[in-house]
């Protein structure tokens, strides 16, 4: 009876242990939408965020409910500020450089409401600002690319089929068709116009894709675009104000 009970608690431990790690859905990549360049990883209760490719701050996170709690522990100093080496540099000697006023870094801790599935990732902060993430997900190059994609409140839209593509920008009065194929990894969009190549769209998971275009596009760099049909859920109260 005593090894059963013994093996009774070691099982609903690691149940406990397995919820508690998982529970809030956080953990993996997630890139910007909506024009949101930076880059989260969560792992472990901790995150680490980038910003146009660069490293920028790392540190812990905590959540309760639907209330997301991150401190900031380390920034990365050149990419703060170019007086700064390339590495990280915790809070305490950060200020050591004599290069902020004091006090600068008292209060990095950002508090938001958030929502997260297994495809999108939405924060909103105190004074209603609201940044939304699309999970990065692996081993999906080779998934379902057909269908209609767009860009939120830019009216871009994309249409793939099995061997072609269509581009509409009804604010630049752009339309051009193409064709679409897979090339090892990525998806090469060919444009009718151009007569060549004029970019990659792969799938960062099921519900969103990275279009990333060259320099002989009307809109060079890479974006990032919604599956027509999947809603994106932005109705989140902001967090309550922090007392002081």
């Amino acid at each position: 009876m005593k090894t059963k009970n013994i093996w009774l608690l070691m099982t609903l431990t690691a149940v406990m242990a397995f919820i508690g790690c998982s529970e809030s859905g956080l953990t993996g990549t997630w890139m910007g939408y909506d024009g949101n360049d930076w880059e989260i990883k969560f792992d472990n209760k901790n995150w680490e965020d980038s910003y146009d490719g660069n490293s920028f701050t790392k540190g812990t996170y905590t959540t309760s409910g639907k209330s997301l709690t991150r401190i900031v522990t380390h920034i990365y100093g050149n990419s703060f500020d170019r007086a700064l080496e390339s590495k990280w540099y915790t809070i305490a000697e950060i200020e050591e450089t004599g290069l902020f006023d004091e006090g600068f870094f008292a209060d990095w801790t950002t508090t938001s409401t958030f929502s997260v599935n297994n495809h999108a990732f939405v924060q909103v902060f105190e004074d209603g600002s609201t940044y939304v993430y699309a999970r990065k997900q692996e081993n999906i190059s080779k998934g379902d690319i057909t269908g209609i994609w767009v860009i939120d409140g830019m009216g871009v839209s994309v249409r793939i089929t099995n061997i072609g593509c269509e581009i509409t920008i009804p604010s630049y009065n752009y339309m051009d068709t193409g064709t679409y194929e897979r090339d090892g990894t990525h998806g090469r969009l060919t444009s009718d116009t151009a007569g060549s190549m004029v970019g990659t769209a792969d799938l960062l998971n099921e519900n969103f894709m990275s279009v990333t275009l060259n320099q002989y596009t009307i809109a060079p760099g890479t974006h990032l675009l919604r599956r027509e049909s999947f809603v994106i859920n932005r109705d989140l109260a902001p967090p309550e104000p922090r007392g002081d």
